[in-house]
């Protein structure tokens, strides 16, 4: 009775062992192990297992393994991406993957609610912002390039060429300075406010003193005297002696 009992124990932990263990040709002696404790790949949760045995989820029938330190997948778990969904209010990235699972990313950190959107403005060194606030760019400026320049030249392309102290050149392009202000005397406004001519133009006003002025000349006689002939038409003959006498008092 008691051998019977015996033999009966042996072959059913004999049974329950076969259920448990894989032997593999060359590889390992694993132990297969079952539940629900690991549900993702790193658990460190049975411990104490040996490196290379088997735990199967039974919820998912998810099969990981053991490395030494986790228990992770045996294989990766590549799926496709069937569905996405972004809600802007909180910035929550929502996918959908094919197994039924969702995978959300927050991506408030990269949302640009609160940035300062100015337009900018710069007065000498001074950087002023749009809605108020000033920035000094003087400390950050460097000094002027003060120099002088020892020569200059103006070539028949109207280039002004200019030769600075250190030995540099600078050029200046004067072709559109080009041009003559061309005006005859009729072009030109006379103001006879104050003058008492007529005329309202400068040719006008030339001509009306010239005919005001009338003619006066000086006609040699080749005698030693000369016939003078003012403004008014009224002659007087002049002789060498005269002359000198004026020359001599002037």
């Amino acid at each position: 009775m008691d051998k019977r009992i015996l033999i009966l124990l042996f072959l059913i932990s004999s049974f329950a062992y076969s259920q448990t263990t894989v032997t593999l040709q060359d590889q390992c002696n694993c132990e297969v192990l079952s539940g629900t404790a690991v549900t993702s790949a790193g658990a460190t949760t049975p411990s104490g297992a040996d490196i290379g045995d088997i735990y199967v989820n039974t919820n998912t029938g998810t099969i990981y393994f053991w490395d030494g330190d986790s228990w992770e997948l045996t294989s990766s778990d590549d799926q496709q991406l069937q569905n996405f969904s972004f809600d802007s209010a909180s910035n929550i990235l929502t996918l959908q993957i094919e197994n039924g699972n969702t995978v959300t990313v927050d991506l408030s950190t990269l949302s640009n609610t609160g940035t300062d959107d100015q337009t900018i403005g710069l007065a000498g060194n001074i950087l002023t912002l749009e809605d108020g606030g000033t920035v000094d760019l003087t400390p950050y400026l460097d000094n002027t390039d003060d120099q002088t320049i020892t020569t200059f030249n103006l070539d028949a392309s109207n280039i002004l060429t200019l030769t600075l102290e250190n030995g540099n050149t600078q050029t200046v392009d004067l072709s559109g300075l080009i041009g003559t202000d061309d005006q005859t005397a009729a072009e030109v406004i006379y103001n006879n406010t104050t003058s008492g001519l007529t005329a309202t133009n400068v040719q006008d006003a030339i001509d009306e003193i010239n005919a005001a002025a009338g003619t006066v000349s000086l006609v040699d006689n080749t005698d030693g005297t000369y016939t003078f002939t003012d403004a008014g038409g009224n002659v007087t003959t002049i002789t060498d002696t005269s002359i000198s006498t004026l020359a001599d008092n002037g």
